[in-house]
């Protein structure tokens, strides 16, 4: 960092800056007229959310008294392989000031959040990136890819809609409890506390149906109709933006809601992690029908965003001890390259005893031995790439190439990560 350079978590003052700086970053996200009203309300909310939110926090990077740049980090809980629920820090809202890029200032905010979560002991951080290439130099690894299906609401199959109805803010609190039962269940998801406005919100701006069991909220799908683009004003599309269930019966009770409105709607955009979901639809062909390969027709579009990291690798097995990795019996030496947090460029030895991992004294004997760049392995260990394709990219060195699909069973996830959560 350079002198005199310094990163603290904002207060009120800092927001006028903080604001124009952002609005320089992100002009899409700016409306086109974006008035002293609108301009005010915004510093007002994040004023409050940084002063009251117990998960969300402002930081700015200071030259002196100049404020140069900013992000807000997000304290987090995510799920871990279907099973543990772990801290994870959330890094968003990254920006610079235009007159000051190419200064470093995005490397110094980078730094800090990586200290900031690696003393409080966290093992791992996550953000959406403007530029994946930036973050896989910081040492991030890409996630699961989003996919974007756009069907007809006539390729839906129906079943009943008897326990499906509309929800309203009565229904806030069954509708929370509906979605963290989903994380402790989903990996890779994201819980949201107490206090997060996430679901007022929705409710304001969507309309939100819910399925009902026996006065148990078991699923809901929010959504938002728009016209189609060139068409009448006849003609919509229905674009679902949270789609959550808990039983196969709330998954096919939503969707037979949306199969009955083929009437109005042209067709239904979906973004979802779930590769299997044109299993489903009765015409799985996309907008476009286009070929994209012999006679393959497209059935998706398909996205990066989602990266992690892990910034404590030992932590990372120190917490997952209980966990079984491939029911593997192996003694494996960990060769981690982290140019970018020194503290997690580490090589450690651990025995896995039935999947079970224990990190042994450096020294102690060892199998094998694997070597992997940081942004790699984060990608491994959240399910995002398997071993096996690492090694066949050139990605990972192995030093006994026997014992390949033995490693390949010991880090392989049973589902890649659904994080859809904004930030």
């Amino acid at each position: 960092m350079k002198e005199n350079r310094n990163v603290r978590k904002l207060v009120d003052k800092d927001f006028d800056t903080f604001l124009a700086i952002w609005a320089g970053a992100y002009p899409g996200q700016v409306p086109d007229n974006f008035t002293e009203d609108m301009k005010r309300q915004k510093k007002e909310d994040w004023i409050k959310t940084n002063n009251e939110n117990t998960i969300v926090n402002f930081y700015g990077c200071f030259q002196e008294d100049k404020l140069l740049g900013g992000m807000i980090l997000y304290d987090f809980e995510m799920n871990l392989f279907s099973k543990y629920m772990v801290k994870c820090g959330g890094i968003g809202e990254m920006c610079v000031d235009l007159l000051h890029k190419k200064e470093h200032v995005a490397k110094d905010l980078m730094i800090f959040a990586h200290n900031h979560y690696y003393d409080r002991e966290y093992c791992l951080t996550c953000l959406y990136p403007f530029a994946p290439d930036f973050y896989t130099k910081m040492g991030y690894g890409l996630g699961n890819k989003m996919n974007q299906y756009c069907f007809e609401p006539i390729a839906l199959q129906q079943t009943t809609k008897m326990n499906v109805s509309y929800l309203s803010m009565d229904d806030i609190e069954a509708i929370s409890e509906c979605f963290n039962r989903y994380v402790t269940t989903t990996h890779g998801t994201i819980l949201r506390g107490e206090d997060s406005d996430a679901f007022k919100q929705m409710l304001v701006r969507m309309k939100v149906i819910g399925y009902w069991e026996n006065e148990i909220l078991m699923g809901y799908l929010a959504f938002r109709m728009k016209r189609v683009e060139g068409g009448s004003w006849l003609q919509y599309n229905i674009h679902i933006m949270e789609f959550i269930y808990d039983s196969p019966e709330a998954f096919l009770g939503l969707l037979t809601f949306l199969a009955t409105q083929q009437d109005q709607i042209h067709r239904i955009l979906y973004n979802t992690h779930d590769h299997y979901f044109h299993h489903f639809l009765k015409e799985p062909r996309s907008r476009g029908n286009e070929n994209i390969f012999h006679i393959f027709q497209e059935s998706n579009i398909q996205g990066v965003g989602i990266m992690y990291r892990l910034i404590d690798t030992l932590k990372f097995f120190t917490l997952l001890s209980d966990h079984n990795f491939g029911n593997q019996s192996i003694k494996l030496k960990l060769t981690i390259i982290d140019t970018f947090l020194p503290e997690n460029n580490v090589q450690l030895i651990i025995h896995f005893q039935k999947g079970k991992p224990k990190v042994i004294s450096a020294g102690e004997e060892y199998d094998v031995e694997i070597s992997i760049d940081i942004a790699r392995f984060s990608s491994l260990v959240m399910g995002a790439i398997s071993l096996k394709k690492l090694y066949e990219y050139g990605l990972v060195q192995i030093t006994d190439k026997t014992y390949l699909d033995n490693l390949d069973d010991l880090f392989r996830t049973k589902e890649s990560p659904f994080t859809f959560e904004p930030f």
